[in-house]
């Protein structure tokens, strides 16, 4: 999870508003459905991510086929001229139906 957090914020992700999103930075499990954010430097997260908000946010998925690159050839299941980032996006939506968790479906995709 941790991986496609920072994959999506180097993708164009924005998930705070007043907050910039350092490289450098280290992103920490603070509890079971939040991030929280550690800039350079400091010892203790200045904002958390609700990552369920996430998940549902058109603009993370973009991000994060941005930067897996995901322009190009198509999966078999996609349908024409759909973008390939949403086609992922269904994908995991497919994923979490048949009984499987977030963090499994980016284990596989990030291998």
């Amino acid at each position: 999870m941790k991986n496609a957090i920072q994959l999506a914020v180097k993708g164009g992700y924005r998930p705070f508003k007043t907050i910039e999103i350092n490289g450098d930075g280290q992103w920490v499990k603070t509890d079971f459905e939040r991030w929280g954010y550690v800039p350079p430097g400091l010892d203790n997260s200045v904002a958390t991510l609700n990552i369920y908000k996430s998940l549902l946010d058109p603009l993370f998925w973009s991000a994060l086929g941005k930067s897996l690159e995901l322009d190009g050839s198509t999966y078999r299941w996609q349908k024409e001229g759909e973008e390939k980032w949403l086609t992922l996006w269904i994908r995991f939506t497919y994923h979490l139906a048949e009984g499987k968790d977030p963090e499994s479906f980016f284990n596989t995709l990030l291998q």
